[in-house]
């Protein structure tokens, strides 16, 4: 396939020189003319769906063979196209490159008139005919394009957090080990890895501490807002206030008195505590049941013993009791409105209550972004 601006176009339809050329050299091939008539043969941007749409075609129509493009001929932005489309592989293309006759740069002469060409007398005079001639065609990679194109799509999956596609894409991306292991660390990070994730940051100053979990669950709460993932957001929000609320009330009131080892209420030891017994009010109702607290509990227990923590703290037990009913038992979208609504808190402000009574980072992940690509566009491509 030929693909002629009107320029070039008219020199073929004058004489016939480009096809009769390929038709001389290979007489079984079908020799297709593209004629683009768009004067702004100089924008890159306009060739590159005009060539994929043709590429396309030629892809379906021979599947199993494979498509050569001259990246040597047409004008530099018709060049820079074919390059790109070869690096994205969508058709799959191999890119071919001719060197000069002398292997060096052209210079004034070197080619021939436009306006007084001859076929037969270039045929015969070309030297690349001869049974020893050398071949001057060769397969490019583009491998360093292709880099820096996987680079650009990395930095995206990493701006909207999607690590795991970035850990997929990042082995073509050319890039040094601490900059791959850096955005798999985000990767275990952010799904609560404790034991794999620690590693990937020893000796940043992204400090990781497997001691305290709430924290880094309150920074991965924070991630699902900032993916706007609002029903996992909703359902994840309930483990954090329930932790942030045993957490104030054991400052209070030390849960060997009526906890047993696995969280649970000891009711051996209830029987001692009339005080912890009257704020219980909803034990359940088989007296063989396991018994856990809930959010109510947690807060009964505060106004028990820590009335002065209550204000701060109620606002989460609400929150809590009506996103979790809306997430559990409706049959709706859960957005960023529907919780504020439902909720009375925006995420924003649920998060810095979290945030304050656990220490967590909320910009955590944020700077962990900003480090990844920093690094990323600061490593060299060899």
């Amino acid at each position: 396939m030929l693909f002629l601006s009107a320029e070039i176009a008219a020199f073929e339809n004058a004489d016939r020189r480009y096809s009769a050329a390929i038709t001389r050299l290979a007489p079984e091939t079908d020799v297709r003319a593209v004629i683009h008539t768009d004067p702004s043969v100089h924008r890159f941007d306009l060739f590159v769906p005009i060539f994929r749409d043709h590429l396309a075609q030629l892809s379906s129509e021979f599947p199993d063979t494979t498509i050569l493009l001259n990246t040597s001929s047409g004008t530099p932005a018709m060049q820079a196209a074919l390059v790109a489309i070869n690096v994205f592989g969508i058709p799959r293309t191999t890119a071919v490159q001719v060197s000069t006759p002398a292997r060096a740069s052209s210079k004034p002469g070197d080619r021939e008139s436009p306006d007084t060409y001859d076929l037969e007398l270039m045929w015969d005079a070309n030297d690349d005919n001869e049974p020893a001639a050398s071949n001057r065609c060769f397969e490019t990679t583009s491998a360093a394009l292709g880099a820096l194109l996987e680079r650009a799509n990395l930095k995206q999956l990493i701006a909207s957090y999607d690590y795991s596609a970035a850990v997929t894409i990042a082995a073509d991306s050319r890039l040094p080990d601490h900059v791959s292991n850096l955005i798999r660390g985000a990767m275990h990070r952010s799904r609560l890895e404790h034991l794999v994730a620690p590693r990937f940051f020893k000796g940043t100053v992204f400090t990781y501490d497997p001691a305290n979990k709430v924290a880094e669950y309150v920074s991965a709460l924070a991630l699902l807002a900032k993916r706007e993932q609002w029903a996992e957001f909703a359902r994840a929000a309930t483990p954090a206030i329930t932790i942030v609320l045993r957490a104030a009330v054991a400052k209070h009131l030390p849960e060997d008195r009526y906890l047993d080892d696995m969280g649970r209420v000891d009711r051996r030891k209830l029987e001692r505590e009339p005080e912890i017994r009257c704020a219980l009010k909803h034990p359940p109702k088989s007296p063989n049941a396991e018994w856990y607290l809930y959010t109510k509990d947690w807060l009964a227990l505060l106004r028990q013993f820590a009335p002065d923590r209550v204000g701060a703290l109620e606002v989460l037990g609400r929150f809590e009791s009506r996103v979790r009913n809306t997430a559990a038992h409706e049959i709706v979208s859960i957005s960023e409105d529907r919780i504020t609504k439902d909720g009375g808190l925006l995420p924003e402000q649920l998060l810095k209550i979290l945030a304050r009574e656990t220490g967590a980072d909320l910009t955590l992940y944020d700077r962990l972004n900003d480090e990844i690509i920093r690094q990323i566009d600061m490593a060299p491509l060899g």
